[in-house]
């Protein structure tokens, strides 16, 4: 296909007029095409603008999102920490409670076994000074018996010679 030729191609028109118009729709063309590579010109650092925004905000989300994490996990860390530490200490509590509740069993065991010893030693004292009166009951006893025997024997005999004396005289 044949391009029709430029307005710029032509011979300048004889005609005043019409190459005033020509002119006026170059100027206009021109003016038009100025126009437009203006718009595209600002379209262009508008979007231009708006890429570096949404990136910027891109950037301003992810790193708020990155000090979030941080913070969640430094927390979580510390709660796990404290958490730990809790557990040690009640561990540690329940240690020495078990220990206390040991020494005080073994202490109360020695006081019963110390009481029972006690018991027992006075008992076997008080059994040994029951043998011992028993013992000095018997011998009191026996003594008394040969007393008693003494006395009848000094009064047979007394008797005796009472007799005797008596059976001299008749």
């Amino acid at each position: 296909p044949v391009k029709p030729p430029t307005p710029a191609a032509q011979p300048a028109s004889p005609d005043p007029q019409k190459a005033r118009a020509e002119a006026q729709a170059a100027a206009e063309a021109k003016a038009r095409a100025a126009a437009e590579a203006e718009a595209k010109k600002k379209l262009e650092a508008q979007a231009k603008a708006q890429a570096e925004e949404r990136a910027a905000r891109e950037k301003a989300r992810a790193e708020d999102e990155a000090k979030a994490k941080k913070q969640l996990e430094a927390e979580a860390a510390a709660l796990a920490k404290a958490h730990a530490e809790q557990l040690a200490k009640e561990k540690a509590a329940a240690e020495k409670r078990k220990a206390d509740e040991e020494k005080a069993r073994l202490k109360a065991e020695a006081e019963a076994k110390a009481r029972a010893d006690a018991i027992a030693a006075a008992e076997a004292k008080e059994k040994e000074a029951a043998a011992a009166r028993a013992e000095e009951q018997r011998k009191a006893a026996a003594q008394a018996k040969g007393l008693v025997a003494a006395v009848a024997l000094k009064q047979a005999k007394d008797a005796a010679a009472a007799a005797a004396g008596a059976a001299g005289d008749a």
